[in-house]
């Protein structure tokens, strides 16, 4: 079956229970060329950040992860606590955890004033969340943030590959 042909009743017959045009037994119906582009290429980092920080009870407010392809190219994904319970005096208008190509930072939502996190860019989820846990602490109010010594993300590699390629990229010109 090529891409302009309709199904036959083999193919059709052949999907799962979800609609999916793989067969029951797993695999594509037809090889690929290549891998088909990734849209959101750190939704998989956002998700597991957003585990470790609820396991750590700091569920954020909003978790957004998105690409931006305008001028410049970025990824980010965005954490953030409405001021609360689990925020201490230390963020009355809120606290923000931006993650992007380039690194962690921490934002006072109140002041817009942000800081880098001294993370590494894609540092476990472990780690993160435990740093987020000190800032919604407010134990850091002034000074360099401690860095916490903890291995990358198990599945950094796959992703750095993908950040480095994109960075390669020629920039868009009007």
């Amino acid at each position: 079956m090529t891409a302009h042909q309709p199904p036959t009743t083999a193919a059709v017959a052949g999907r799962s229970a979800t609609g999916k045009d793989t067969p029951t037994g797993g695999g594509f119906t037809q090889p690929q060329a290549a891998p088909a582009p990734m849209a959101l290429p750190h939704l998989a980092y956002a998700d597991a950040v957003h585990v470790a920080l609820t396991r750590a009870g700091l569920r954020p407010s909003l978790l957004t992860a998105a690409v931006e392809e305008s001028v410049c190219w970025s990824v980010t994904v965005l954490a953030s606590w409405l001021p609360s319970t689990v925020l201490s005096g230390r963020w009355p208008g809120g606290m923000t955890l931006a993650w992007t190509h380039t690194g962690w930072s921490v934002r006072d939502d109140r002041t817009g004033r942000a800081r880098p996190l001294a993370l590494d860019t894609l540092a476990c989820p472990t780690a993160v969340a435990e740093c987020a846990v000190v800032l919604a602490q407010g134990a850091l109010v002034s000074g360099p943030l401690p860095e916490i010594g903890r291995p990358r993300w198990e599945h950094a590699t796959a992703l750095d590959i993908y950040l480095s390629a994109m960075e390669d990229r020629p920039v868009m010109t009007w």
